[in-house]
């Protein structure tokens, strides 16, 4: 099962280094600023493979009474992990929004 992940870190890799290169190719510089915003990316897609992960995992036995008095065990997920993760998600996609609103501005004041 590691592999299956590692395998998907890796097209992930492979797809921003992609990115990087069509950059290249193009002629456009790529500055520190754009580094910085890919590599963020890259870790929101990491974030939000962990999260739909967690999501599907079913790692918490509860018991559960249903209408007719019966007790059952049901598996579920754990909402802290789903929790802190989607939290991770939140950071990640402000911290893209914030770099991406700072080179915009010092894109602004190079032609004032």
């Amino acid at each position: 099962m590691e592999n299956a992940g590692s395998t998907v870190d890796l097209a992930k890799y492979q797809k921003l280094l992609g990115k990087i290169n069509e950059k290249r190719a193009e002629g456009v510089k790529i500055t520190q600023t754009d580094y910085e915003i890919m590599q963020k990316e890259f870790e929101l897609e990491q974030a939000r493979d962990a999260y739909e992960d967690a999501r599907k995992q079913k790692n918490t036995m509860r018991l559960t009474r249903d209408a007719s008095g019966n007790y059952s065990y049901v598996y579920s997920s754990e909402a802290s992990n789903e929790s802190e993760l989607e939290q991770k998600i939140k950071d990640l996609e402000h911290d893209i929004y914030t770099l991406n609103r700072d080179a915009a501005d010092e894109i602004g004041e190079l032609y004032l």
